[in-house]
């Protein structure tokens, strides 16, 4: 009979640790040595350069709007392309060509005071 009471008790003793163990909360896995968490030199030349400056989208304009630099642009004779309102590579040139004609900043791009400028040719 002891040796029954005795393998009850040592059954139940054994299941209740294992009770124990499933409610303990999970363990943290161990901490790495301070020598693998040093950052490798090549990421560390790429964390010390500065961050790229973003880079402002070019503002959209209306086929209308282009049309009436285009219009200008004629009528200014730097530009013999279509009146078509794609800003495309003739009329870039023809932006630059007025550009430097009038003392502007040669940049061949499109912009609010360039567009009144060109309203205004006769």
């Amino acid at each position: 009979m002891r040796g029954k009471l005795a393998l009850v008790v040592g059954a139940l003793s054994f299941l209740s640790a294992g009770a124990l163990l499933a409610q303990q909360a999970p363990t943290k896995p161990a901490a790495k040595p301070a020598a693998a968490q040093q950052t490798p030199p090549a990421a560390q030349a790429q964390q010390s350069k500065p961050a790229a400056r973003p880079v402002a989208a070019a503002p959209k304009w209306s086929t209308d709007q282009i049309k009436e630099a285009q219009e200008g642009l004629k009528r200014a004779k730097v530009y013999t392309g279509p009146v078509n309102g794609v800003l495309g590579p003739s009329t870039r040139r023809a932006i630059r060509s007025y550009q430097k004609a009038h003392q502007m900043k040669e940049t061949g791009a499109l912009s609010d005071s360039l567009l009144t400028a060109l309203k205004a040719v006769p």
